[in-house]
């Protein structure tokens, strides 16, 4: 059986992954759904100093201390980040990276360099309106978010990612697109559409799933796929 690390998006937390683990696990499956510095359980250890490096050490101290190995991480959205530095600091742990409708960065960008500029216009608002210049506030709209969501640090959206080791691009790769809201000027859309366009260009395994982009209220699909692409890779 497979064993899997699921890493979460912007303001959530490991519970996110609670019936998509569950599934995994009933078939047989290892998984771990760790959460970020600062964010939910662990939203007291929330500064201005949390970064993309400390999410990005968050996940490599897993794979260390767990000893894992032949891995399958998983990022959702801002996670795609995480995961793509997780994969430049320990390849040899990791058996296929998969960006679940998640930011696909080249060395030297931010999560801020991959959104458009309606997006980075509208978030960089927020976080001056809303989060006091240092915090991403949870995104209230039409597919209502958790009310266990916390604010998430700026830092780590505005961090570029460094990449320096030349084994990460040979790792297998797969994009999982969620395409329910994925309507003309909808804000995922438009956030995931760079690194959307860039997974095809750069011939990746690409997937399209009828469902929305946060992993609630709509698990199920995204827990069907999950489990369709381990069982053809055991």
């Amino acid at each position: 059986m497979a064993t899997l690390v699921l890493v979460h998006g912007t303001t959530a937390g490991g519970w996110v992954w609670n019936h998509i683990r569950q599934r995994l696990r009933n078939a047989g499956h290892e998984v771990y759904t760790p959460t970020l510095t600062g964010l939910g359980e662990r939203v007291h250890l929330l500064s201005r100093e949390v970064g993309l490096n400390t999410h990005v050490m968050d996940i490599v101290n897993v794979l260390r201390y767990e000893d894992l190995r032949n891995v399958i991480l998983v990022g959702h959205s801002y996670a795609g980040m995480v995961i793509t530095g997780v994969a430049d600091q320990a390849p040899d742990r990791i058996r296929k990276l998969i960006y679940f409708d998640a930011a696909v960065p080249e060395t030297g960008e931010s999560m801020l360099d991959l959104v458009p500029a309606e997006v980075r216009q509208d978030t960089e608002r927020r976080v001056q309106l809303e989060g006091e210049g240092w915090l991403i506030p949870v995104m209230r709209g039409p597919n209502d978010v958790p009310a266990k969501n916390t604010p998430h640090p700026w830092k780590s959206w505005v961090d570029p990612l460094m990449l320096q080791n030349s084994a990460t691009r040979q790792l297998p790769c797969t994009y999982i697109r969620f395409s329910a809201d994925k309507q003309p000027g909808a804000y995922f859309q438009l956030a995931m559409e760079k690194s959307w366009r860039r997974a095809q260009m750069w011939g990746w395994k690409l997937y399209e799933v009828e469902t929305v982009h946060q992993i609630l209220p709509d698990p199920e699909p995204k827990a069907a796929v999950l489990l369709d692409l381990v069982a053809s890779m055991v």
